[in-house]
């Protein structure tokens, strides 16, 4: 099979699994995160640079190592963040491995962000940046507002809605530097 077919596969793969997770999350059914599957794989269809999918599927050790380095980016967000802070619970994660599956689906988000951002970088960075960042707002914490799946607890609103502004600028940056301290080019 030929890359561009399997990657045509992956975009119809991705936007059903997208709708249907993203479906799940104004249905307020809970664990819709899984989303992020669905927009990398659209995201990959329309990015005609070096696309994480390509990495995957032309050199898995860089692949598998930037999915680590992503886990560890996702385990020190929510250790700081849940842990250290106190700034978002999750009401329905109860498990150690709800914890750990929760970690390993963390890349799939970073990785997200930088196919998105490479989409919306074409007329200029800082506005493929800013579009990144408000579409990963939209794109999780929309859903959020009906599922409930976690829970922000701020001490003041204002100080709320800075640190969430903070928050997603750093979750846009960090997968962009790690991509470029890999040596990973569009």
């Amino acid at each position: 099979m030929k890359i561009k077919e399997l990657r045509l596969i992956m975009f119809i793969l991705g936007f059903v699994i997208f709708l249907i997770s993203y479906l799940a999350g104004f249905l307020e059914i809970h664990n819709w995160y899984f989303f992020t599957l669905g927009v990398w794989f659209v995201f990959d269809y329309f990015n005609k640079r070096k696309s994480t999918f390509q990495i995957f599927l032309k050199d898995k050790k860089l692949f598998f190592r930037l999915y680590f380095m992503f886990v560890l980016l996702g385990a020190a967000v929510e250790f700081i963040g849940r842990f250290v802070l106190g700034w978002w619970v999750y009401p329905f994660v109860n498990t150690w491995s709800h914890e750990l599956l929760l970690v390993l689906f963390y890349p799939f988000l970073f990785i997200t962000f930088r196919e998105a951002y490479l989409v919306f970088n074409r007329t200029s960075k800082k506005f493929g940046f800013l579009m990144t960042v408000i579409f990963g707002v939209v794109l999780t914490e929309v859903p959020n507002l009906f599922a409930k799946d976690w829970i922000y607890v701020f001490p003041s609103v204002v100080f709320g809605a800075l640190a969430l502004i903070l928050g997603w600028i750093f979750l846009i940056w960090a997968p962009l530097f790690i991509y470029e301290s890999l040596k990973i080019k569009r």
